[in-house]
């Protein structure tokens, strides 16, 4: 009831906000998530394991913006929380389990956080080989230079249609070997991928395993 005059200031808490869960305590914890506009959401919890007990306080983007007081309350931040990411990972061998090594296709789908579980072995027992890896559009582009290191390769992200390729609408992101090689996608698809120096690339997609039947071309 005091409007948030300076003078009235009763404490100040920092939340990690990475959409993660947090302890607190043994008997507490939070997630919270901030978005590109200065929204927010906060959740606490009365368990360590962010599912009991929540008290959920939601920013809206106004109140994010100009840091009004809400519910004798301001809340001040920086940064988005970062998109999860799920990415099947294709290799021409089982070298290392199909964990690291030179990778001839990353295929990595948005998922809610904390879903997404990495394999510690080949789940195909033919090429291409994959593994599942977990990641975050913090890290990606860093995972991807370690990764192919370098090998030329291509990053392409897809995102809903209609929203200007904001940030928060990707769905996901494929990654090819721009060696020029003939590189399969599954069983029954495969592409050709190049990069130039002036940075000018392609990627021709093909139905079938072996790079014959062409279908569509990226530029």
């Amino acid at each position: 009831g005091q409007s948030c005059a300076a003078d009235k200031l009763t404490g100040i808490t920092t939340y990690f906000a990475d959409g993660k869960c947090h302890k607190t305590s043994s008997t507490a914890s939070y997630r919270v998530t901030r978005n590109a506009d200065n929204s927010a959401s906060i959740k606490t919890y009365t368990d360590a394991v962010c599912t009991a007990g929540v008290t959920l306080l939601t920013v809206s983007a106004a109140d994010g913006t100009s840091n009004a007081c809400t519910s004798d309350a301001k809340v001040y931040g920086s940064g988005t929380t970062p998109l999860y990411l799920s990415s099947t990972v294709n290799y021409d061998t089982k070298t290392n389990s199909c964990k690291s090594g030179l990778p001839s296709l990353v295929n990595s789908a948005v998922v809610a956080v904390d879903v997404c579980s990495a394999t510690t072995d080949c789940t195909n027992q033919a090429a291409p080989y994959t593994g599942t890896s977990c990641s975050s559009t913090l890290t990606y582009k860093d995972d991807m230079a370690s990764a192919f290191g370098s090998n030329p390769y291509l990053i392409v992200e897809a995102y809903s249609a209609g929203q200007s390729c904001a940030a928060d609408k990707l769905t996901g992101i494929t990654t090819y070997l721009a060696d020029g090689k003939c590189h399969k996608t599954d069983t029954a698809k495969s592409y050709r991928a190049t990069r130039k120096a002036d940075g000018s690339a392609t990627v021709q997609l093909y139905s079938d395993a072996s790079c014959t039947s062409a279908g569509t071309l990226l530029t």
